[in-house]
């Protein structure tokens, strides 16, 4: 019986995060010429919170995310 790949094995720990890139809005109103910030989807659906972000920055420092982007 061959072995599992390592990604597979139960005792595998799996690395942090490194990095988290955060789009806190899609309603930026500057059109810069090289933004890939996707306009057509700031009216769709509700933003989180500042206090869901919040913790969710919380929760990312908690896995070990070194940088915000």
């Amino acid at each position: 019986m061959s072995k599992p790949p390592p990604d597979q094995r139960p005792d595998a720990t799996v690395a942090p995060p490194l990095g988290l890139l955060a789009e806190l809005t899609h309603r930026c109103p500057l059109q810069c010429p090289y933004c890939y910030n996707p306009l057509s989807l700031s009216g769709r659906g509700e933003e989180l919170s500042t206090e869901s972000w919040q913790q969710l920055f919380a929760a990312a420092r908690a896995l070990g995310v070194l940088q915000l982007h």
